[in-house]
């Protein structure tokens, strides 16, 4: 699951984040400092922070509501 600001979503859809994580699920942030970091790098001009969920990391048998979270942010400057 991807929990994210408007940041992320103004240059992500949901399909291509899904995407983007399953490709860095490998990372220790499960991806989130990266995707973080390529909504910067597509342009947006908003905050990005980013919480990625995976439940899998458990394996079966854990039950509901047991998963790992990490998270990333970004910061932007914008001129005025």
């Amino acid at each position: 699951m991807i929990l994210a600001t408007d940041g992320l979503w103004d240059v992500f859809s949901n399909a291509d984040a899904v995407r983007f994580v399953h490709n860095h699920l490998n990372e220790t942030d499960y991806g989130a400092k990266s995707l973080a970091n390529e909504a910067f790098a597509k342009g947006s001009l908003d905050n990005v922070s980013v919480i990625v969920v995976n439940f899998s990391v458990l394996g079966p048998g854990y039950g509901m509501g047991k998963a790992s979270c990490k998270a990333a942010s970004t910061k932007t400057e914008s001129a005025m």
